[in-house]
């Protein structure tokens, strides 16, 4: 799926010093406002599902400059996968932690050197169609999508990681148009089995998501109002769906517009708390807390 963040890829690698600096947080400001708009937003969710080990930010950042991007790595990462960049292709800048070893002094009074993060600088990263060489290993799940059909792996998938957050799926029908639903109290999803599978699919995805995102405990907070739970669960169910090939057709983010009101620290706060629910989801919660691309 091609962004359509920007009209026209930005090359920041023409730019050199305090210019890319400054080019880059300019460009990341009118990304971040552009997201209100239902097309931007499902774009970005779309092309984060490729590379959700990224942050939020460099999420945006390598689709400003190269929107049709899907895979980055650094030059010496992709050799050591067997592949090099190709020649003539620029690099695509973001931002990676610059740390050092301090001493730091536990409760017991023990010092101890930790690394910390003191500061972020920009690193060239390459996406794998700038690359040649050996192909790369396929997910593990055969994502395929033929008449809102879905692999039953996917289901199963799924229900494994309801499971796994202590929660228990089952299936009955529903009076009207609801397709599903968590019972939180009862550590319950319910979805209704009238549905195709890859309705059934997503509807697992939008409930898992809810969960994971912690809804449970965040329904009485007065800053995260219901528009904004479900905005969060339906943009981290289309990730999830973007990653397992389940059609997403029928997600609609029609109502983004009216949620966000314009309101530029709302949505990034939003996409944020959505990225990292991703990384924790989909990487294990080791990677939760990162924030930017991890140089060599």
């Amino acid at each position: 799926m091609t962004s359509t963040i920007t009209a026209q890829p930005v090359r920041f690698n023409e730019l050199k010093g305090t210019e890319r600096y400054e080019a880059v947080r300019s460009e990341i400001d009118d990304a971040v406002a552009k997201l209100a708009t239902p097309e931007q937003w499902k774009a970005f969710l779309g092309a984060y599902a490729g590379f959700h080990q990224y942050s939020f930010t460099n999420t945006l950042l390598a689709l400003i400059q190269k929107p049709d991007a899907t895979l980055l790595a650094s030059f010496r990462k992709w050799e050591e996968k067997g592949r090099k960049v190709s020649k003539g292709q620029k690099a695509i800048y973001v931002y990676a932690p610059l740390t050092k070893w301090v001493e730091d002094e536990d409760e017991n009074g023990r010092v101890r050197k930790v690394k910390k993060v003191v500061g972020f600088r920009l690193v060239p990263v390459f996406d794998v169609s700038q690359t040649e060489g050996e192909p790369l290993p396929e997910c593990p799940i055969t994502c395929t999508t033929v008449d809102a059909d879905v692999d039953p792996a996917v289901i199963d998938e799924l229900t494994a990681r309801i499971i796994a957050t202590g929660y228990r799926v089952e299936y009955r029908e529903f009076e009207g148009a609801k397709q599903g639903h968590t019972l939180y109290q009862q550590k319950l999803v319910e979805i209704d089995p009238n549905y195709s599978p890859a309705e059934q699919a997503r509807t697992l995805a939008h409930e898992l998501a809810h969960i994971v995102l912690g809804h449970e405990h965040r329904r009485e907070e007065q800053a995260v109002v219901q528009s904004t739970r479900e905005v969060e669960a339906e943009s981290l169910a289309h990730i999830l769906a973007r990653r397992y090939g389940i059609p997403t057709e029928s997600s609609s983010f029609a109502y983004i517009g009216a949620w966000a009101e314009g309101d530029v620290d709302k949505i990034k706060a939003t996409a944020t708390t959505v990225v990292k629910a991703a990384q924790a989801l989909l990487d294990g919660p080791e990677t939760a807390d990162q924030v930017a691309f991890v140089a060599d």
